[in-house]
Formats: C-alpha cells, structure tokens, sequence
C-alpha cells in the first residue's frame, strides 16, 4: 500500500485512523506548547468558537459563500451521540453574517459517512455535496468505511451518492467536488485504485455511476486530496501530496502537479525536493490549483524551496506552463511571513493570490501559530495580513480562503479559540470560523 500523505493538522489528532494519519512533513512542532499572544489586527473578527459537542470541533476545509453572505463548511470531529467515534463523526454547518452556527447534518460514522474533511459544493437550488473521508461501506477499510460522496438537501436530508469500497475505485475521499455543466461530479481519492494503492481521479454521473479516470501507480504520483480543476476543454489539473520521483525523499517521492486530458492521458510536473537540489522547486503539494487566462496553473507547496528552517523548508508558490515549465514564484522564509502554505485564492482581476499558512508568523508564537497572507501573481509583493495566535482568534489554519463580494475573506482554523469550553481534551482548542477584510 503506498503512503497516504494527510494534512499536518489531521495528523496532529482530526484522523482517527492510524492507516490514513501517516505524517509526510516532518512537523514535530505541531504538538509544541506554543504561547504569548499576537496582537490582532484591526480587520480581523471571529464568527464563530467550536465548542467540540454537538457543533463540531477542528475544521479543515475550506468554507463556501451563499449570496446572502452565509457561510458553510464541515468538520471532521463533533456532532454528538450516535456515532461510533467518542468524539463525533463531524458535521456540515452553516455560519450566519450574526456568527450564529446551525448545524445542517450530523454524521453518524455508518452507511451515511463520517470524517468529512473537504469543502462543500452547492447548487442553485441551494442543495450542498461533499464527501467523506470515513463511513459508507463499514465492511471495508478496517470497519471503518472507505468514504462516500454525499447530497444534503436544503431540508437537511442526506442522500449517499456513492460508497467507496477500498477497490478499483478507491478509498478515502478528501477534495472537494467540482461539477461540469452536465452534472457530472470530479473528485479524488488519496488511495486504493489498483495493488499500488496510490489514489484515484474519478467521475460521478447524474445516475450514481462512478467511472475512474486515474489510478495512481507511484511514479506518476500518489495521494492527490486537494481540489481538481476542470477548463473550458475537459483537461483536469491536480495534484499528489507525493509519488513522481521516488527518488526524492525514495521512496516516496515529493509530489506532482498533473494534467488528464479528455481522454485521460496524464502530462505532470515531477517536484525534485532535495533541500540540496539548486532550484528548490518544492515538496508535498497538497492544496489544489488556479489557472490564469493564458493556461497558467498556480498552487503551493507545503515544503521546499531556497530557505532551510534546520528540520524543514517553509513551502513555496508555484507556477507550471502550458509547455511543463515549473518556476518557484515565492519561497517562504521560516520567518514571520508564515510556513506551510495551505489553499490559494487568485482574485476575480487573476493578479492576486490569497492564502494562509499553517504555521509561521510572529516568532514569540513557537513555530508561528499561521499567517493569512496576500501576494502578487508574480510572487512579489508578499503581506502578512494577519498572525494567528493560540488565543481565541484561533491557529493553525489547514484550509483555503474564501471571498465575498465586497472582499472580505473566510477562513477557518483547526484549532484554539475559546479553549476551556473545548470538550477535546488536548487543551488545544476546537477551532474557529474568521473573517477579514485586506
């Protein structure tokens, strides 16, 4: 079975499985006892404090924006009894413009799903889909379940799309879902597919049939979990957290960005890693893909890149052409502009990018408790506009940004927040839902 490369903050304690916790980064630091706050920036407000019961605890996707300004996401842990997890099998929310939480679903951890971990997607008729990390076919994956894709209607009745059966198919679902104009649902798995066990890429038809467009063998990469993008001519752009060159960090290999074409051809980009390669051109890239008007592909790395912390290198941002060329635009620098990259957000004009990085930050913070930043698309210009701490604006953000209308930017936070009223023991907190305003 190939490594399953997870998010640093799921393997700090939002998995429950040990197969699916295997930790690529090299992040002792995540379980450091951080402290002495950062001061908080004007623009910043949180909306809401996990609570780890019935409300759910420790977000680590992305959250979505209705046109009435409400907010939506899921969490991995919370959601209260009738779960075979102590902890709760997560839950889907929704967060007012007010801060006021409603919970929409609560995962039971059975044939309905549980661990869900990737962001929503909803329709016009205000129908939210997503998938789950755990659940479904409680037969597979150690009695675990192996995922689903599910819809939640708009009265909060869950239908279960489709269950993973650990197969062909594969297992453990962690990006979010994107559609075509047909209704044709794409996401990934971060394993099963064939003996390898290095992931999938697959379609979901309108009839619940799923048909895979990628099995993951090592070398062309392994454990894709970020959001897949889909262009104007059917290719799909993704990529593996790692597989390529399993040379790099052997024998595991330090991750590609991809292209399937329509007829499922792949085209990548094979990261070299090595902290003495001369073009430090990154490692592990987790989060999904931007493109530009000219075909560009952006994204980040979680590690690599010029700067060396000792144990780690802070990530990059990348670029990959049409014609395969990859150039680092930005590498972190272990220091107070943040570490870790996760997600990125190109703005509606395409010549800016959003992101946050799940360490970093001001020094007085350990290792740095993360940074929302803001930089140009041609890596220059890099702002921090905000340093997390362990207080209650929350810390360690593993997600992705996103913008409203007006601009403001959401976020959530794995966790901190209001720690004593945090029903999960570690006295790290249950997380946050933010806002801020550039």
């Amino acid at each position: 079975m190939a490594r399953i490369w997870q998010d640093a903050a799921l393997a700090s304690g939002i998995c429950r499985r040990a197969a699916t916790c295997a930790l690529a980064l090299s992040i002792v630091f995540v379980l450091l006892v951080v402290a002495s706050a950062v001061a908080q920036a004007q623009s910043f407000k949180v909306l809401y404090q996990f609570k780890g019961g019935k409300d759910g605890a420790r977000p680590a996707s992305d959250l979505i924006v209705d046109t009435a300004g409400n907010l939506y996401g899921t969490t991995p842990w919370g959601g209260g009894t009738g779960c075979s997890s102590q902890v709760g099998c997560g839950i889907v929310f929704k967060i007012s413009k007010a801060g006021k939480e409603t919970v929409l679903y609560r995962f039971r951890g059975g044939n309905d799903g549980g661990g869900p971990v990737s962001s929503l997607l909803m329709d016009a008729s205000g129908n939210l889909y997503g998938t789950t990390h755990e659940g479904g076919d409680s037969t597979n994956c150690g009695g675990w379940g192996c995922g689903t894709i599910f819809k939640l209607s708009k009265a909060g009745t869950e239908t279960v799309l489709y269950r993973f059966g650990a197969g062909a198919n594969g297992a453990g679902p962690d990006s979010p879902l994107i559609q075509d104009s047909a209704g044709n649902f794409y996401g990934t798995t971060t394993g099963g597919g064939d003996a390898y066990g290095g992931g999938t890429v697959w379609k979901l038809d309108k009839a619940g049939k799923l048909t895979v467009l990628k099995r993951f063998t090592g070398t062309d990469g392994d454990g894709p979990s970020g959001s897949l993008l889909r262009d104007a001519k059917g290719n799909i752009y993704g990529t593996t957290v790692s597989g390529g060159d399993l040379n790099c960090y052997y024998p595991w290999g330090c991750g590609v960005v991809f292209k399937l074409d329509a007829k499922g051809t792949e085209t990548m980009y094979a990261f070299t890693g090595d902290p003495n390669h001369p073009t430090g051109d990154g490692l592990y890239p987790h989060a999904g893909v931007f493109q530009d008007a000219q075909g560009n592909i952006y994204g980040p790395t979680n590690e690599g890149g010029a700067n060396d912390c000792g144990a780690f290198r802070p990530g990059t941002l990348f670029k990959w052409t049409p014609g395969g060329k990859e150039t680092v635009l930005y590498s972190f620098k272990c220091s107070s502009d943040g570490a870790i990259p996760h997600g990125l957000l190109m703005d509606p004009g395409g010549k800016v990018f959003y992101g946050e990085t799940y360490i970093g930050g001001d020094p007085a913070c350990g290792f740095g408790c993360g940074t929302v930043y803001k930089i140009d698309k041609t890596g220059k210009g890099e702002q921090v506009l905000y340093n997390f701490s362990p207080g209650p604006g929350g810390m360690w953000p593993t997600g992705g940004l996103v913008r409203d209308a007006k601009g403001t930017l959401y976020g959530t936070t794995t966790a901190a927040g209001n720690v004593t009223s945090c029903t999960i023991p570690d006295g790290k907190g249950c997380g946050t839902v933010f806002a801020i305003v550039p």
